[in-house]
């Protein structure tokens, strides 16, 4: 709607700031570490070290349960599980996730 109003009037409109959700990591600055002392416990490097990545078998779901159970979160304010897979992925490869 905005392109053609600006074509009518043959002037540009600036669309208003977003703001956005908020991240995780200003949400909850602590999720981060908490995730960390979960997995890095069940976590290895490659056998051959190809890489620095770190790989972990631990699931997000199993991830999230843990964080309930162990670090006392509430399962409302804990990310979606495909969510938690994103966060999972950016800090270890989950085996048999891919």
């Amino acid at each position: 709607m905005n392109r053609l109003a600006e074509k009518e009037m043959n002037c540009i409109i600036v669309d208003r700031p977003r703001s956005g959700r908020p991240s995780y990591s200003k949400k909850l600055p602590q999720l981060q570490e908490d995730i960390r002392s979960l997995v890095d416990p069940n976590s290895q490097t490659h056998p051959t070290f190809d890489n620095t990545f770190r790989y972990t078998r631990k699931t997000a779901p199993a991830v999230i349960e843990a964080l309930i159970q162990e670090k006392e979160y509430q399962k409302k304010e804990l990310p979606a599980e495909s969510t938690m897979r994103e966060l999972l992925g950016i800090q270890w490869n989950i085996a048999g996730e891919f």
